[in-house]
């Protein structure tokens, strides 16, 4: 055992020796490990004296390199907070704390393990380590248990009992400290109660009892401070009661000498307890035991503690506390006209009497004295304004949650306001029960607010605030020593920031106003453009500008509905900062605010030209004209928002430069949607009934609809522009996947198909076209079309092409007017020409008369609308043929040709004739012709139509019906040539013949017009044999007898015609044809018959033939016949 302990120590020794002035974590872990073995080896039996003086040694050894190590640590100068110096208080706790664990074996009545224990539990309290500490003093206690004799021995009592008394009271008071400090109540009060009883022991001396009880106190006080300035005035409160129990217990003979100074340090002590102890009752809303402290306060301090500034304070609050108005405005007084009162402490009693109900109103009563005492010091003013904003804020929040929890009450109570206006308000209305709780809450914020407003109406405040910095600091805790001009920022941001505040609660439009107005004179006093401030709710610190706030007044009185107010302020906001977007926007806010729709049309203009505005703004503004329901001012909107898009394309626009910006994808196209939607969903603007009257058109509907026409084409026509210069893939943002594009130009073209069919029934036919057409380039623009859109598509410019044809018809029908009139003054010898009425379909029915030349542009662009549409057809056959579906029958008309619909097939030929019949394209008629035999389902009664159109005719064509655009039109077409004529009725022919039953009165018509168009003999007979064949197959009484008789007396005059100029060969023809054309009318051949071989021409123009002559025609009839 002897030779383990010796090793161990040994050891230690070698350890303690190594460890330098800078030891490692692992060298105090090594040394705390040799302890532990050299204890371990102790105990195992008591030590003898050989080995008690070895554990002395190795602990003295322990103790003085503790010692040593503090030497170095002072003479290198570094100090307690140097560099390093925690780390070497930390070596000499843990040494001192392996001493004091190497005395544990020894005899428990030596002095050195307690003294040891105790500088350890010191060093460690110092290192912030309470538990340590906590853990040591308390083996110290408990070591130093055996001293309590001897500290409390009377006789022969001198050093050695001292230090023994010294030793465990400074025990005692260092275990109270650490156990304060880890908040351990129980253990905290235990060991003040062991104080208390320590000091109060008979045993000890007057002057040791004196000495240790004034340390006691000392510390309470410490402690108790130390809570209270942490916010723990309740933690403190106990521990200050303590000190001042403490303190009574002191009783001193006299106050003389020394006797006398111990008395006024009491005294001095004593006042401070009392005091701390008051703040902390009133921290903890204790105000009458705060009030007892301030009354044993004047006792025990005299006069002179009870006149100090600091005691008018708590009484301030106390009273405040109990509601004690009256008294609390005399402490108030008494505190600001304290000749030792500092601004801070003036500055304290108001935000007191702020904070408190009704205190507005004492902050009143003291605010001259403050104001006139403190004129020099406007930073106090500044913290006067922060703490009465403070209150108004606070009690405008509780007028919130009062008026929350009233809605939330009875639902039948009555609801009432605390205002004039109103059936509950002062005007004679019952106040409801809702209104009433939070009524002094209310009240008391706008008297808070009053007292600031008044505060900074002050001119010499406002001169003190903006006065150059080297005229002073700002003081009373509001300056910071650099100058008036942050005061100045500080102000400006606590006004701005509580009418912001105000604003945004929605119920103080008019506080908010007054404080906006308050804000504008010290902007306009000075201050740097850009200079940094606190708090003034701008991005970066920025101040606000005269024009901002100019605006925040417009927007308080739109709160207020008191619009034009507004409108003024926002007048000054352009006169600072002119052509300004929030100015602008929020001209556009109260224009809508306040109904007047033609003022917010005005307003978005102004505001498309602002230099900052952008697609947002505009976009934004559209949306809020939506909501208020201005239609006018949303189209405003969005035509410049267009305007501008175009700009950005590169196209033409008026926009700054400064405007342009990437517009995000599709924005162009939902603009022009939007617009589109607006055009179709206002309502009609009816003009008055003498303008509508003269367009021509019914005073109820038509006038309107064409303007509203005009209009949607209009828009419809740039939208068509725009897609063609952009793409269709870019503009609508097709490429985005389950993006709105494709649905958006499905909507447009849809939209354009509506507006163009309702504008062809208003007779606007030049924007039906134009609308008809825009929709087929929509459909075009559609990204792998189907069936059904190549067909929406074909059938768009089919009617396009049709709706420009009957404006080329109603343009040639007003210059052929115009030349009628123009040769009906000249013969009349009239100096100018009449007024012409518009036809009927013109472009602009107001407009005046088209060119000569006006018409070719609407047949070309006919011809390039059905050129469109025959290539839609052709796509969509081309998309049918590979799908390997077959072309869908007509609904009784045939098979369909290319395309898929026969009516429509049939309707692009006879369109594309009759186009072609207005050129003077005779081939081209021609070719139209081919392709209409082609057509199973282009019937005969079509080529009816066909021919008629050649002739010139009327629109019916020989009983076929007609559509848009292929009628004669209002002017008569000019006759197409022969040849057109004859293909035409020889193709109706053919396609009659080839009809199940057979229409032998439609066959016979067109025999007869093809005879009469024949140019020769040759074709002649080859109709008469095709009608001989007609004639063979028909059923008795089935070809009209008249037309047959037509037949024979024409056959048979030709013949007479040949025979008198002696052609007997050309004549036989004729006339054998005739004499086997009677065999199929039994009453013809009986007439004939009757009147022998001769035949006369019922109704033709050719001279007679008598029987006696033999058919033969004298040289004078001849001459005739000629």
């Amino acid at each position: 055992m002897e030779d383990a302990l010796a090793s161990s120590l040994g050891r230690l020794a070698s350890l303690a020796s190594a460890l330098g002035s800078n030891p490692s974590d692992g060298q105090l872990e090594q040394l705390s490990s040799a302890c532990s073995a050299a204890l371990t080896n102790a105990q195992g039996q008591p030590p003898g004296p050989a080995q008690q003086r070895q554990l002395w040694e190795a602990a003295a050894g322990l103790w003085n390199s503790s010692i040593d190590l503090g030497s170095a640590g002072n003479e290198s100068g570094g100090g307690a907070e140097a560099g390093g110096g925690t780390g070497r208080r930390r070596v000499a706790a843990t040494l001192l704390q392996a001493a004091c664990d190497l005395c544990t074996p020894l005899a428990p009545d030596a002095l050195l393990p307690p003294n040891q224990l105790h500088l350890a539990g010191e060093a460690w309290a110092r290192l912030g380590e309470l538990e340590a500490a906590e853990a040591v003093l308390s083996r110290g206690s408990e070591a130093a248990a055996a001293l309590a004799p001897v500290a409390f021995e009377r006789r022969g009592r001198g050093p050695r009992h001292q230090e023994a008394a010294s030793l465990l009271f400074s025990l005692l008071l260092e275990r109270l400290r650490a156990a304060l400090r880890l908040s351990q109540q129980m253990l905290s009060g235990e060991l003040i109660s062991r104080a208390a009883e320590f000091v109060g022991d008979a045993r000890l001396p007057p002057g040791e009892a004196l000495a240790l009880r004034l340390a006691l106190i000392g510390l309470l006080r410490e402690e108790g401070q130390r809570l209270a300035q942490a916010g723990s005035a309740a933690a403190a409160a106990p521990l200050l009661s303590a000190a001042y129990d403490a303190l009574s217990g002191v009783e001193l003979e006299g106050e003389e000498g020394e006797e006398g100074g111990l008395a006024a340090e009491v005294q001095a002590i004593g006042g401070q307890v009392l005091t701390l102890l008051a703040w902390c009752s009133a921290e903890a809303g204790e105000a009458e035991r705060a009030l007892s402290c301030l009354q044993a306060l004047q006792q025990v301090a005299g006069t002179a503690a009870a006149a100090h500034f600091s005691s008018s304070y708590l009484s301030l609050r106390c009273l405040l506390q109990l509601g004690r108005t009256g008294e609390a405005e005399a402490q108030l007084l008494n505190l600001v006209s304290h000749e030792e009162a500092t601004p801070e402490a003036c500055l304290a009693g108001l935000t007191a009497a702020l904070a408190a109900p009704g205190g507005a109103a004492l902050a009143r009563a003291a605010l001259p004295m403050v104001v006139e005492r403190f004129a020099e010091e406007p930073g106090l003013v500044v913290e006067l304004v922060r703490a009465a904003l403070q209150a108004a804020t606070a009690a405008a929040a509780t007028t919130v949650d009062a008026a929350d929890g009233a809605a939330g009450g009875d639902p039948t109570a009555t609801a009432g306001t605390g205002g004039g206006e109103g059936p509950g308000g002062a005007g004679g209305g019952r106040v409801g029960a809702a209104a009433q709780p939070h009524a002094p809450a209310a009240a008391a914020a706008a008297a808070a607010e009053e007292l600031v407003l008044e505060l900074v109406a002050d001119d010499r405040l406002l001169e003190s605030v903006c006065e150059p910095a080297s005229q002073g600091a700002g003081g009373g805790g509001g300056g910071t020593g650099g100058g008036t001009l942050p005061l100045r920022r500080r102000l400006i941001a606590l006004l701005w920031n509580h009418a912001a505040q105000r604003l945004a609660s929605g119920a103080g439009a008019a506080a908010a106003h007054a404080f906006f107005a308050a804000v504008l004179p010290l902007l306009e006093r000075g201050g740097s453009r850009g200079s940094t401030q606190e708090g003034c709710g701008h991005s970066d610190g920025e101040e606000p500008q005269p024009a901002a706030c100019h605006r925040s007044m417009a927007l308080c009185c739109l709160g207020a509905g008191q619009h034009g107010r507004a409108l003024e302020s926002l007048a000054a906001a352009d006169r600072l900062e002119p052509a300004a977007v929030p100015t602008a926007m929020l001209r556009l806010t109260v224009q809508l605010a306040a109904g007047r729709h033609d003022g917010a049309a005005a307003a978005v203009a102004t505001l498309a030209a602002c230099p900052g505005s952008d697609a947002d703004v505009l976009r934004l503004a559209c949306c809020q004209c939506m909501e208020a329901g201005a239609p006018r001012a949303a189209r405003q909107a969005l035509e410049c928002l267009l305007e501008l898009c175009a700009g950005d394309a590169g196209g033409a626009s008026s926009a700054p430069p400064a405007q342009q910006c990437q517009l995000a994808p599709g924005l162009e196209a939902t603009a022009f949607q939007n617009l589109i939607k607006l055009l179709l969903d206002a309502p009609a603007e009816e003009p008055p009934p003498e303008q509508a009257a003269a367009a021509g058109a019914s005073p109820q509907h038509q006038p309107a609809a064409r303007r509203r026409a005009f209009k949607v084409a209009a828009v419809f026509d740039r939208l068509s522009a725009r897609v063609q210069a952009a793409g269709a893939g870019a503009f609508f943002a097709l490429e985005q996947p389950g993006g709105p594009g494709r649905a958006q130009l499905e909507w447009l073209a849809l939209e354009a198909w509506n507006a163009g069919q309702r504008a062809g029934s208003a007779g606007a036919l030049q924007q039906a076209a134009v609308l008809l057409a825009v929709c087929g380039e929509l459909h075009a623009a559609l990204p792998a079309p189907g069936a059904v859109g190549l067909h929406r598509q074909k059938m768009a410019f089919l009617m396009a092409a049709a709706c420009a044809c009957e404006v080329h018809e109603a343009q040639l029908a007003q210059q052929l007017q115009q030349q009628q009139q123009q040769a009906e003054a000249g013969a009349g010898g009239g100096g100018g020409a009449a007024d012409s009425a518009p036809a009927p379909g013109a472009a602009n029915p107001g407009a005046a008369s088209a060119p000569a030349h006006g018409g070719s542009a609407s047949l070309s662009l006919s011809r390039s609308y059905l050129t469109a549409a025959r290539g839609a057809a052709a796509g969509l056959d081309t998309q049918q043929a590979v799908a390997g579906v077959e072309a869908a029958a007509g609904a009784g008309e045939g098979q369909a040709g290319p395309g898929g619909d026969a009516k429509a097939d049939v309707y692009l030929l006879l369109l594309d004739f009759k186009l072609c019949l207005l050129g003077g394209d005779v081939a081209g008629q021609l070719q139209a012709l081919a392709r209409a035999r082609a057509l199973p389902a282009f019937g005969a009664h079509h080529f009816g139509m066909a021919a008629a159109l050649a002739r010139g005719g009327s629109r019916s064509g020989g009983g076929g019906g007609s559509g848009r655009g292929l009628g004669t039109g209002p002017a008569p077409l000019p006759p197409s040539s022969p040849e057109v004529c004859r293909a035409a009725e020889a193709a109706r022919l053919h396609r009659l013949t080839q009809d199940t039953p057979l229409d032998y009165a439609a066959a016979a018509a067109a025999l007869r017009r093809l005879v009469e168009l024949s140019p020769g003999d040759d074709e002649r007979l080859e109709l008469l044999g095709e009608a001989a064949g007609l004639l063979s197959a028909a059923p008795p009484g089935a070809y009209p007898p008249q037309e047959l008789r037509w037949l024979v007396t024409t056959a048979w005059n030709r013949g007479a015609v040949h025979a008198r100029f002696g052609r007997p060969a050309e004549a036989g023809q004729y006339q054998r044809w005739a004499a086997s054309a009677l065999r199929h009318s039994a009453e013809l051949a009986g007439e004939y018959q009757a009147r022998g071989c001769g035949l006369a021409g019922v109704g033709s123009h050719h001279v007679a033939v008598t029987p006696g002559n033999g058919g033969a025609m004298r040289g004078s009839d001849a001459a005739e016949e000629a």
